[in-house]
């Protein structure tokens, strides 16, 4: 599953993480800040400009963030992002995205998700 495929299908789980990830977890760094130092495609200005976020009406710089991945990483799958999540010890996050991979992965009876993960 992409991460662009995690926003279509499972929108409030995406949307928990961009709320959870506008938080300052570990010293002076906010974790969206942390969690885009991840990718080298994302600049520093760009990391920089995450905070103005704030600043703007919706004021969500994780949101930004992750329109960013989705850009410069077209093809990046959740499982990346789990891998990302847990490098700067967002281990719950990652947490609950390996749940929503395992029960698209392992339907419950009588649905069909389909799909690779």
């Amino acid at each position: 599953m992409t991460l662009e495929e995690l926003e279509e299908k499972h929108f409030p789980v995406f949307e928990r993480m961009c709320i959870d990830l506008n938080s300052t977890t570990s010293g002076l760094w906010w974790d969206f800040e942390r969690l885009a130092s991840c990718y080298e495609k994302i600049s520093l200005s760009d990391r920089k400009s995450l905070k103005n976020e704030f600043q703007s009406d919706r004021g969500n710089p994780s949101n930004v963030l992750m329109t960013h991945i989705k850009t410069k990483y077209p093809d990046h799958s959740v499982r990346g992002l789990v891998r990302n999540l847990q490098r700067i010890g967002r281990d719950d996050i990652a947490q609950r995205l390996n749940r929503t991979l395992s029960e698209n992965h392992h339907p419950r009876k009588g649905t069909n998700t389909g799909g690779e993960l």
